[in-house]
């Protein structure tokens, strides 16, 4: 099935004037991934999305309703349930990062340096 593309997302990031570049470089991610968030077929990590909505200045409730694409369906969906547990883990990773020294927004895939 072919997701819908998220041109709402994609109007957003241009709204504050952000390239995908400039998004990915800012949240420290390859642009590849900024570009599968935009056409639908990708979904940002839980322990990003808090720095995303700050990145597009909007609250994590419309982001939320962005990344579900231009479908309102989100609201019917407990937005509120889903933002619960995006803060839980964005909070879990940075008490990680604080834990072993991580600047925040850096590469998880691999132990940060001491």
């Amino acid at each position: 099935m072919v997701k819908a593309r998220r041109t709402g997302l994609t109007r957003r990031r241009r709204a504050v004037g952000l390239s995908q570049q400039d998004l990915a470089d800012r949240l420290r991610v390859d642009v590849r991934s900024v570009g599968r968030w935009d056409a639908g077929t990708g979904e940002p990590q839980p322990w990003l999305r808090v720095s995303l909505a700050r990145a597009l200045e909007i609250t994590a409730v419309e982001l939320e309703v962005l990344l579900c694409g231009d479908h309102t369906a989100a609201l019917d969906q407990a937005p509120a349930q889903a933002i619960g547990r995006s803060a839980d883990a964005a909070g879990a990773w940075a008490q990680r990062d604080r834990r072993v020294g991580c600047r925040p927004g850096t590469d998880r895939s691999s132990p940060c340096p001491r």
